[in-house]
């Protein structure tokens, strides 16, 4: 694929796989609840929280189905539209790991 051709892409596509892209940060934000809530409140609240993010992330696949689906983009488009996902992913787990440090001190 052309680089022009990617760029074309991501600007008429972007706005419908940022949420997959930013579907790690809700992960993130249930992880570091967990290990700073007391034991009755992750056990209590965490299940409905991880419950939630997944179907944020079943709808959010989804949304981005249909423009294939409609023959708008290539399903190999559309994994690569998904690929920033993946980067969001290594950074929720770096600011994780970056918490935990700075907190322990």
């Amino acid at each position: 694929m052309e680089p022009t051709a990617y760029s074309q892409l991501l600007q008429r596509h972007w706005r419908m796989f940022l949420p997959l892209w930013l579907a790690p940060l809700p992960m993130l934000g249930a992880v570091l609840v967990s290990d700073f809530a007391s034991q009755g409140f992750a056990d209590a609240v965490l299940p409905y929280v991880v419950l939630g993010i997944l179907i944020y992330i079943i709808v959010a696949e989804i949304q981005v189905i249909a423009p294939w689906r409609r023959g708008e983009i290539t399903y190999w488009q559309s994994w690569i539209l998904a690929l920033p996902c993946v980067p969001v992913g290594l950074l929720c787990i770096l600011l994780r790991a970056l918490v935990l440090h700075f907190t322990r001190l």
